[in-house]
C-alpha cells in the first residue's frame, strides 16, 4: 500500500483455524450434502440411524440436526489440514462416523446391523436400513432350501424379504420365509414355472438346493 493506493495485492493462505471455522460455517448454512458422501458412507450413517432407533441411549444421533450441532466434535478434526471440503475425502467421512461410537461399539455395529445378509451361496446382498423394518431383496431360487428367516440385531428382528423373480421383479415381501416356502409358495410356483421354465420350481422348496444361472439343475 501506498497511502490508500493498493501496489500489489498477493493471495494469503488462511490459518488453519480460520479455514475450519469456515468449512463449518458452510456446512451449517447449506446443509450437509456439500460433504463427500459415496454409497458406502450413506449405508453406514443409515446403520448408524437404525441402532439409533432401537437403542437411543446406547449409540450415537446421525441425523442433520444432531450432525449439524456437533461438527466440531466429529467431523473437526478431520477438518483440520483441508482449506476446502473437496479435500475431505470419503474414508475420511466414514472414519469420522466411525470415531462417534463408544470404545468397543465397532464389533457390536457388524454384529447387531451389518452391511450385508450372506445367501446359501455366498452371494452378499446389501441390507437396506433406510426402510422401516430393515429389508433385504434375494431371487427366490436362491433361498431354496432355507429353512430361516433372515434377521438383524442379534437374530432378534427379522429382516423384510423381497422375493424377487428370475427377472428381479418383486414376488412377495415376508417376515417368515418358512412359512412363505409352507404356504403362498405353491402359488407362486403356479404362476411363474411356466414363464421361467430355465429355472428350478421344486414342489418341496424346503428339501431344494439354493441355485442360481450357472449352476446345474436339480431333477
Amino acid at each position: 500500500m501506498l497511502g490508500a493506493l493498493g501496489l500489489q495485492r498477493r493471495a494469503r493462505r488462511p490459518t488453519a483455524e480460520a479455514a475450519l471455522a469456515c468449512l463449518e460455517q458452510a456446512l451449517r448454512q447449506h446443509g450437509l450434502d456439500l460433504l463427500p458422501w459415496t454409497d458406502q458412507t450413506r449405508r453406514l450413517r443409515e446403520r448408524l440411524a437404525f441402532l439409533h432407533r432401537v437403542a437411543p441411549d446406547d449409540w450415537p444421533a446421525v441425523d442433520d440436526a444432531s450432525l449439524q450441532s456437533t461438527l466440531d466434535a466429529w467431523l473437526g478434526p478431520w477438518l483440520q489440514g483441508p482449506t476446502g471440503l473437496a479435500d475431505l475425502t470419503p474414508a475420511q467421512l466414514e472414519q469420522a462416523l466411525l470415531a462417534r461410537l463408544a470404545p468397543g461399539q465397532r464389533p457390536d455395529l457388524d454384529r447387531l446391523a451389518p452391511p450385508c445378509w450372506t445367501t446359501p451361496l455366498g452371494t452378499q446382498v446389501p441390507i437396506d436400513y433406510s426402510a422401516v423394518p430393515p429389508a433385504l431383496a434375494c431371487r427366490l431360487q436362491e433361498l431354496l432350501g432355507l429353512d430361516r428367516h433372515p434377521t438383524v440385531q442379534n437374530g432378534s428382528l427379522p429382516l423384510a424379504l423381497h422375493l424377487l423373480s428370475p427377472a428381479g421383479r418383486p414376488i412377495q415381501v415376508t417376515a417368515d420365509l418358512p412359512g412363505f416356502w409352507r404356504g403362498s409358495y405353491a402359488e407362486v410356483r403356479k404362476e411363474l414355472r411356466g414363464r421361467y421354465p430355465k429355472h428350478p420350481w421344486p414342489e418341496d422348496p424346503l428339501q431344494a438346493a439354493p441355485w442360481r444361472p450357472g449352476l446345474p439343475r436339480q431333477r
